[in-house]
C-alpha cells in the first residue's frame, strides 16, 4: 500500500471520538502558531510527522496542519525560509506533492466551507479520510446537499454511493473533455474521452505561496475541474 495515500488512517469505517481524540486539532492550532511566530517550519513538521504515523483522527489533524502551514507560507518566506512550501512537506513529513495538495483541499473544501454547519463538519470528522476526500467534489458540483445524510453515513462505499447519486453523470465517457494540472510545474493538458492528454499551457506555480495567487488557482481548478497529478 502506498504510505501516501491516507487508506492507513481507516478501514472504511466510522469511529467513536471522545473529547480525548479532539484534542489534537487545538494541538494543531498550537504547534502551528508556534511554528509561524517562531518562523521555524520544523516545529509544525515534526508535529506533522507524527500525525502521518498516527491513527485517523489524527489524519483528518494532517490534513488541518498541511493547509495552516500552506496559507501561511509566505510568513515563514518573510522570516527566511527559501524553500518552497511543497518541497519542505514533502522532505520533512513524507507525503508526495500530489498528496499534499490533496489533503489541504479536502480541509478547505469541507471544514472551512461556511456552507456546512458547524455540527455536521463536527460529526464529519470520525469519518476515514479516504472518505472525507470524496466530499469537496460534491460540496462544488451538488446543489441542495442534505449534510445531516451526508454525516449518518457509515461507510465508504455508501459514502461514494450517496455521493454518486447527488453528482450523477456528469458527462459521457466519450465525449467528457478531462483536464490536469501538474502542482509542480503547472503544466496543463487535457484530453477528450480516453484519448491521449495533450499539453496546452501552464501555470506560474512559483507564485502560489501569495495567498491572492493560491485563492486564483484553487477557484480556476475548482471551476474547471481541474484534477492534480
Amino acid at each position: 500500500m502506498n504510505s501516501n495515500e491516507l487508506y492507513l488512517y481507516g478501514d472504511g469505517e466510522d469511529v467513536f471520538l471522545s473529547s480525548g481524540d479532539l484534542r489534537i486539532f487545538d494541538d494543531v492550532d498550537k504547534i502551528t502558531a508556534q511554528s509561524i511566530e517562531e518562523g521555524d517550519p520544523r516545529i509544525a513538521t515534526r508535529l506533522g510527522r507524527s500525525l502521518h504515523r498516527g491513527l485517523r483522527v489524527q489524519g483528518v489533524a494532517l490534513c488541518k496542519l498541511l493547509s495552516v502551514m500552506r496559507d501561511n507560507w509566505s510568513k515563514f518566506e518573510a522570516d527566511g525560509v527559501q524553500d518552497n512550501y511543497y518541497n519542505v512537506m514533502e522532505s520533512e513529513i513524507g507525503l508526495a506533492v500530489s498528496t499534499v495538495h490533496k489533503y489541504c483541499e479536502m480541509w478547505k473544501g469541507i471544514f472551512e466551507n461556511g456552507d456546512i454547519p458547524d455540527a455536521i463538519k463536527q460529526q464529519l470528522l470520525n469519518k476515514p479520510v479516504k472518505t472525507l476526500l470524496l466530499l469537496p467534489a460534491l460540496a462544488k458540483d451538488a446543489e441542495d446537499v442534505d449534510w445531516i445524510e451526508v454525516a449518518q453515513t457509515t461507510n465508504h462505499q455508501e459514502m461514494r454511493a450517496l455521493v454518486k447519486s447527488y453528482r450523477g453523470e456528469q458527462t459521457s465517457s466519450e465525449t467528457a473533455i478531462h483536464i490536469r494540472i501538474d502542482i509542480q510545474s503547472g503544466q496543463l493538458s487535457a484530453r477528450k474521452g480516453t484519448g491521449n492528454y495533450v499539453v496546452f499551457g501552464i501555470l506560474n506555480m512559483d507564485k502560489r505561496n501569495d495567498p491572492a495567487v493560491d485563492g486564483a488557482i484553487g477557484r480556476i481548478c475548482r471551476e474547471a475541474r481541474i484534477s492534480e497529478i
